[in-house]
């Protein structure tokens, strides 16, 4: 979302400074003569744009205030689990993890010396923990 608005920005702020205050552009403008292309039909399909681009903008800032106010809410969601728990992160760079056996073979060996540690409760493994993102999605 936030690449999204950072490319908006940055194009309205290119479009604000370089395509539509232009000095030279106004001059040329008020040099040509006021009458040219400026009959009925030219000034009402002119309105007719302009009125379209203001209603998707206001539409485009209703969608994200929308977004912006349910990313808000979701991240205040009770995640209905038991918080007190103990979790680790791996970083598994040795050779001999190169292969998914190697993998494997470890986390079963660390499980079970977790298991058997007094006052464990439980031990497992994961890919990914609950609402902290993983395996390409955000965290």
């Amino acid at each position: 979302m936030s690449s999204v608005l950072a490319h908006e920005f940055a194009r309205v702020v290119f479009n604000a400074l370089f395509a539509g205050d232009d000095i030279g552009t106004a001059l040329w403008l008020k040099e040509s003569g006021g009458r040219s292309g400026s009959g009925f039909r030219q000034n009402k399909a002119r309105t007719i744009l302009v009125v379209s681009e203001i209603a998707l903008a206001i539409i485009l800032l209703v969608g994200a205030a929308l977004l912006i106010r349910t990313a808000v809410a979701l991240a205040a969601v009770n995640p209905d689990f038991d918080p007190h728990m103990l979790t680790m992160r791996m970083s598994l760079a040795d050779p001999r993890f190169q292969k998914s056996a190697g993998i494997d073979l470890m986390v079963r060996d660390v499980v079970e010396q977790l298991d058997a540690t007094p006052g464990v409760v439980s031990a497992t493994a994961t890919c990914c923990i609950p609402l902290e993102g993983g395996y390409g999605s955000p965290s």
